[in-house]
């Protein structure tokens, strides 16, 4: 019997259904042998009178029509082998995902061994450390009912909160750190008076063999405490309440508000309104690198801040992380490192002392390398410039937010002017009265400071809102 107009109309959308289906699939291609096992399958089914079995999602709208003898025996028939197509195209499925595992992998470098449970290449002495914290785990007591126990520190805690995945998944219940601070040294820390470590510039009579080396975030300096965020002057930051819900409030971190590499102009324009914004928060990763009032050497802070940042996140807060730090070897790893995080467009590296502790100055225990010098100038001026630039700004007119200090080669900041002319777009060069007015402070980058005291090549990077100014 030949089917009818609505009959290949259904047939149809059953056909578009499975290739639909299989489209989010995402494991191989649409002409891979996976595909054309259910190609054929669609096939099949699509030269059947009746597609109403139990195999498919769909109805057919005329299954209250009865079954003659003739059409029930060729039904059952169609039943069955639409069983063994399924089966068959089951089990290529199968064979497919077991041959794609038993693909060979590339062998690991001499001095690496292939860890089994990630399948990644790592040094050999961290997989005998992972392998003792595991022995030291399975040495603890089991944990309580309902709770289970983090892998990364060995502690028991409560089985729901490590599923928690989304800020839109957090469940609302600020909590305290489970890490005990009681038998820890602290400082006294007052807001009114506190000043952030600063970091002098790394030069190349620094011997960096056992420093401990991190990235140079474009961020926003913030120190966090009791539920709020202030700048490196001791402006506040207005951070929604569910971007610090699961913060400890018995602790002050030192960090940077960071969304992304070249993004210290976006970055700056989320956490700088007064009225927060949860859609643009929402991109920002607070990324802290030491705890202030801790008065332990730089090695066993960091080791108490990375638990206390996983514990925060296990709580249901994904929007902290810290800092990776890596012990230098030498001199050539730093190099390459730090080639390798600029080439990826990091602002810098960062080179702290093992066994330093936190200082409220800029101390020579923290050392910033960069390709490039950044610093502030205040707008005095401007000028036009020439060419497609004759009848609006070329350069800015400005002069050192702080003349007179020296830098590592003991030239001095002029106290005269110099102009900026890169790094400005089409709308700020139009607009230039309005977005530069005197007194307004920029940031600038340049390569080096001249004998003469000033910049060579500057570029306009950012406005620097007065009040967060250094």
């Amino acid at each position: 019997m030949e089917q009818s107009i609505e009959e290949k109309i259904y047939a149809k959308s059953l056909s578009n259904y499975y290739i639909n289906s299989d489209s989010d699939d995402n494991y191989e291609s649409f002409n891979s042998p996976i595909n054309t096992y259910k190609k054929n399958f669609i096939k099949e089914i699509g030269t059947k009178q009746y597609l109403n079995t139990e195999l498919n999602p769909i109805k057919l709208k005329f299954q209250s029509d009865p079954f003659s003898v003739e059409e029930q025996n060729e039904y059952d028939s169609y039943i069955n082998k639409s069983r063994n197509i399924m089966k068959e195209l089951d089990d290529k499925i199968e064979i497919l995902h077991e041959q794609r595992e038993q693909r060979e992998q590339k062998p690991c470098p001499p001095d690496k061994i292939r860890n089994p449970e990630t399948g990644r290449c790592i040094k050999k002495k961290e997989i005998k450390i992972k392998e003792k914290v595991k022995e030291k785990v399975k040495e603890t007591e089991p944990c309580p009912p309902g709770k289970i126990r983090n892998s990364k520190t060995g502690r028991c805690i409560k089985e729901k909160l490590e599923k928690i995945e989304t800020i839109e998944t957090i469940e609302k219940m600020p909590i305290k750190s489970k890490i005990s601070l009681q038998n820890i040294e602290m400082k006294s820390f007052n807001k009114n008076s506190f000043s952030v470590m600063l970091a002098q510039n790394y030069t190349q009579d620094i011997d960096p063999k056992g420093y401990y080396l991190s990235e140079k975030l474009d961020g926003i300096r913030a120190v966090y405490h009791n539920g709020e965020f202030i700048s490196r002057t001791n402006k506040p930051f207005y951070a929604p309440k569910w971007f610090t819900d699961h913060y400890p409030m018995d602790i002050v971190f030192d960090g940077e508000l960071f969304t992304k590499r070249k993004d210290f102009k976006g970055v700056m324009s989320t956490v700088t309104k007064k009225i927060p914004i949860d859609s643009e928060w929402g991109k920002v990763v607070y990324m802290v690198f030491d705890l202030p009032t801790v008065k332990l050497p730089f090695e066993e802070r960091y080791e108490l801040l990375k638990n206390i940042v996983d514990e925060i996140n296990i709580s249901g807060n994904m929007r902290i992380n810290y800092v990776n730090q890596h012990k230098i070897k030498d001199r050539s790893e730093l190099e390459e490192m730090h080639k390798t995080l600029t080439e990826k467009g990091a602002e810098g590296t960062m080179l702290r002392k093992p066994k330093s502790s936190y200082e409220n100055i800029r101390s020579s225990s923290l050392l910033k390398y960069k390709d490039f010098i950044d610093d502030e100038a205040v707008v005095e001026g401007f000028e036009f410039g020439n060419g497609r630039n004759s009848d609006r700004m070329g350069n800015l007119i400005v002069k050192w937010l702080h003349p007179g200090e020296k830098d590592s080669d003991g030239n001095v900041k002029t106290k005269d002017t110099f102009n900026v002319g890169s790094g400005f777009d089409d709308n700020q060069r139009l607009n230039y009265k309005t977005l530069f007015p005197k007194g307004t402070v920029i940031k600038i980058k340049y390569g080096e400071l001249q004998s003469s005291g000033k910049p060579r090549f500057p570029t306009y990077l950012a406005t620097i809102p007065k009040k967060f100014v250094h």
